[in-house]
């Protein structure tokens, strides 16, 4: 679903007010910048955000209810409901709803619920009702245990029977995993995490990606918990300004194949 320009207008302006808000708070996550994090990854965000308004707006869903599974710093939650009016409520990790964190969730009309994803082996969501839009953005990539427990919750009894769900996540054959590889690295930093923990380096546990997942990978897990793909592609972002004349080259081979691309993207149902 392309957005329209006035969509991406729109979105523009309510991603410039939230940098602003939220600007002089510190993330209490580690040593994380939200500002920085925001810049760095706007377009990404913004075309997800995009994603969600056109879903919204097409099925009239501005009374509606919208879930963010580990979607911190809250921006689409926030952004999408001064466009729609479509309510919010966010459930995340404990380290990331922080006191600072929750206070301005809360300042700004977001339900916010704290939970370890890793206990969704054990039981279940605290989460009642259904969500017309639910969205689990560059998350899962971040669990170092099987993402089955939470899908499959989440298309058996939170998403509504009309609703849709956006799930992005990093591909695990883009270019720049495949050129780690050759170069000799490892693609996940998952050491470093471990000696971050054992420093107590708040968030740390939180912080590496521990499997990433090719487009395939993505339309198994969604079919397997009782899901459906309406929209599955790869997908990525160029930078708002490129620093380097590799930074160009490395985007023009990024955009040669689609295994190559750095994102996986899908838009799905409940089957």
């Amino acid at each position: 679903m392309k957005p329209s320009n006035d969509q991406l207008e729109r979105i523009a302006r309510e991603y410039d007010a939230f940098m602003e808000e939220i600007s002089a708070l510190t993330s209490d996550y580690g040593e994380s910048d939200i500002k920085q994090y925001l810049t760095m990854h706007r377009v990404r965000i913004s075309s997800q955000i995009a994603v969600q308004l056109g879903l919204i707006e097409r099925d009239n869903l501005n009374d509606g209810t919208m879930l963010s599974l580990g979607g911190w710093p809250g921006i689409a939650l926030i952004i999408l409901n001064r466009l729609t009016g479509i309510s919010g409520t966010l459930l995340d990790h404990p380290a990331l709803l922080t006191d600072t964190m929750s206070s301005f969730y809360h300042e700004h009309g977001l339900e916010t619920v704290a939970f370890d994803f890793s206990e969704t082996t054990s039981r279940p969501l605290p989460l009642s009702g259904e969500f017309q839009i639910i969205e689990c953005c560059q998350c899962i990539e971040h669990w170092n245990f099987s993402p089955i427990p939470l899908f499959k919750q989440v298309f058996s009894t939170l998403l509504a029977s009309s609703g849709n769900m956006l799930i992005t996540v990093p591909n695990a054959t883009s270019l720049y995993r495949r050129l780690a590889v050759l170069s000799g690295q490892n693609p996940y930093p998952a050491m470093q995490s471990f000696i971050d923990v054992d420093n107590q380096k708040d968030g740390a546990e939180v912080a590496p990606h521990w499997r990433e997942y090719t487009k395939g990978d993505l339309q198994r897990l969604i079919a397997h918990c009782g899901g459906t793909c309406s929209e599955l592609r790869t997908a990525s972002y160029a930078p708002a300004t490129y620093n380097s004349m590799g930074q160009r080259i490395y985007s023009l081979f990024n955009n040669l194949h689609p295994n190559f691309k750095e994102n996986v993207e899908a838009v799905c149902r409940k089957v």
